[in-house]
């Protein structure tokens, strides 16, 4: 038996797969939005970002964001406005389109693509330089006629784009129709439909804020004009003197619907009436009131005038019975007065002395007084002086002035007491009146003169 001999073959097995290094990524960078401040409006505001670093030195990029804007501002989502956003520069800046709070932050990204915490910064942006509105000059035209209004001589401080909001703030009773035909261009047109006066108000923008209104006014010409027709009303009766008294032109009008102006004038009144054209509370007013002073007849005219023709005056009669019921007035004069008069001179004539009086002495009166009346009617005053030597400058006035003299010392060395007494009258409408008295005490002294 052959045996073969045996082979045995060892192979060595080896792992052919290549090591692979870990990358190592780094360390994110941090974000440093920079300090907040007040800002204009006027100007760009800026931002710096400079103080944002890699703690790997590798390349950053700044990304700037809106986290809150002012009420009224369109750039919450607006990424856009950031000049260079998304670049390696780090200052940008952006033009605010409202005043107010903005809350900007700040994420920075590494050439890794490891981005940094969210950092903030807080802007508060102040009103800049308003724009400057000009509605053009008043003008004048006939009703039906289109006129063109002129705003562009509005401004800019800064040069800024302008752009236009007109109205009509205020235009006659009967027009109806009257608009404008773009009331967002400089220059819109404008037809009257009613003659009178319309106000026309421009206001313009500057892409941040609102100029402050102005106005021009185009007075409108009736194409046929006619006068207007004054009516003051029915006679008035069952009213009492010393109460207001309405009167009332509302039946007044024009025939063209031109606006009115109004023309109140008392032509007669009782005999110990004091009443003037003062006691209408305004004579130019479509419905004033008139305070009659006594009872009796009071006859008022009324003209209205609608810009180009007067009226023939209406005729009101007005009369008016006696108060009814009455408050008399209450009135406390003030306060009693001590007042140093100074010194007289006294020369001894034998065994007597012969002094000289102080020096007149002029106080206000009346400023401490306290004066009310239940009905609220108007007040009369009269001061009066019932004891010493005093002259009252103006003794119809509550609160006046008045001049104390005659207080003489009767020898050196002493001090007299001179007292005056001063009277306050005061009467309301229907002629209730009271009175309160005030004393005055000028207390002079004397000086020895030596021959």
């Amino acid at each position: 038996m052959r045996f073969l001999p045996l082979s045995i073959a060892l192979i060595a097995c080896r792992n052919t797969a290549e090591k692979t290094e870990p990358t190592v990524v780094g360390n994110a960078p941090v974000a440093e939005a920079g300090s907040g401040g007040v800002f204009s409006s006027d100007q760009p505001i800026p931002l710096d970002g400079s103080s944002s670093y890699d703690p790997d030195g590798d390349e950053i990029t700044f990304h700037w964001s809106f986290q809150r804007v002012p009420e009224g501002s369109s750039l919450l989502d607006n990424t856009e406005v950031f000049q260079g956003n998304g670049g390696s520069t780090a200052t940008t800046s952006f033009f605010a389109d409202t005043s107010g709070t903005y809350i900007v932050d700040l994420v920075v990204i590494d050439s890794n693509e490891l981005s940094s915490n969210t950092d903030s910064v807080i802007l508060t942006v102040e009103e800049g330089q308003l724009p400057i509105a000009d509605a053009g000059i008043d003008q004048e035209t006939l009703e039906g006629a289109t006129i063109t209004l002129n705003g562009t001589a509005s401004s800019d401080p800064l040069g800024r784009d302008l752009s236009y909001q007109w109205s009509i703030s205020s235009q006659p009773r009967n027009s109806v129709s009257a608009t404008l035909s773009d009331a967002t261009v400089a220059s819109p047109s404008f037809t009257p439909d009613a003659a009178g006066m319309y106000l026309i108000s421009l206001v313009v923008n500057n892409g941040i804020n609102d100029s402050t209104p102005d106005s021009m006014v185009v007075e409108v010409s009736s194409v046929n004009p006619l006068a207007p027709t004054a009516d003051a009303g029915p006679d008035i009766e069952g009213v009492e003197d010393c109460t207001p008294i309405q009167l009332s032109a509302s039946a007044s009008s024009d025939p063209n619907g031109d606006p009115l102006e109004y023309n109140w004038s008392l032509q007669s009144k009782p005999e110990d009436s004091e009443a003037t054209n003062a006691d209408l509370s305004d004579p130019s007013a479509e419905n004033p009131s008139f305070y009659a002073d006594v009872a009796g007849e009071y006859i008022f005219s009324l003209a209205v005038f609608d810009g180009a023709l007067w009226s023939v005056p209406d005729l009101l009669t007005v009369t008016a019975g006696e108060r009814a019921t009455n408050s008399p007035p209450t009135a406390i004069a003030g306060s009693n007065i001590v007042h140093d008069a100074g010194t007289g001179e006294c020369e001894l004539s034998g065994y007597n002395y012969n002094c000289t009086a102080c020096t007149p002495v002029t106080l206000t009166i009346g400023d401490l007084a306290q004066v009310s009346d239940g009905n609220n009617d108007p007040l009369t005053y009269s001061w009066n002086v019932l004891s010493g030597d005093a002259t009252i400058s103006d003794p119809e006035s509550l609160e006046t002035t008045a001049t104390f003299s005659g207080a003489t010392p009767t020898e050196p060395n002493a001090c007299e007491d001179t007292v005056y007494e001063l009277e306050l009258v005061v009467e309301d409408c229907p002629g209730a009146g009271v009175n309160d008295i005030i004393e005055v005490t000028m207390t002079c002294c004397g000086v020895e003169v030596i021959q």
